[in-house]
């Protein structure tokens, strides 16, 4: 699993309770008991500089990252375009957005 945006760790937390290997793509610190699971590799980096380099697709990307919902729908575009992941989760913080007209512009990417 690939968790972008993943400090300070409670998504990577819950994936590892389940048996989970996690890749947190972060400038921020992880905390707690996540910070030193040995079934968790922390890469200090910039989630939207970040690029999946392996010959296969990540089985799930979590991506929680506090940041206009158009521009994690890019990040989300590029992952898949690139089919860097099989299955995803997305948190888009949608505050000043119109929900209606995001998941319109949602719909109509497919």
């Amino acid at each position: 699993m690939i968790n972008l945006g993943a400090a300070p760790g409670g998504w990577s937390y819950s994936a590892l309770k389940r048996g989970a290997r996690v890749t947190a793509i972060d400038n921020g610190p992880l905390k707690g008991p996540v910070a030193s699971h040995p079934h968790i590799s922390h890469l200090k980096v910039d989630a939207f500089k970040y690029r999946y380099n392996r010959s296969h697709p990540a089985d799930w990307l979590f991506c929680d990252i506090l940041e206009k919902p158009e521009v994690i729908l890019e990040l989300l575009h590029e992952w898949l375009s690139r089919r860097w992941c099989r299955r995803f989760v997305v948190n888009l913080k949608v505050g000043r957005t119109d929900p209606i007209l995001l998941l319109k512009k949602i719909r109509d990417t497919r």
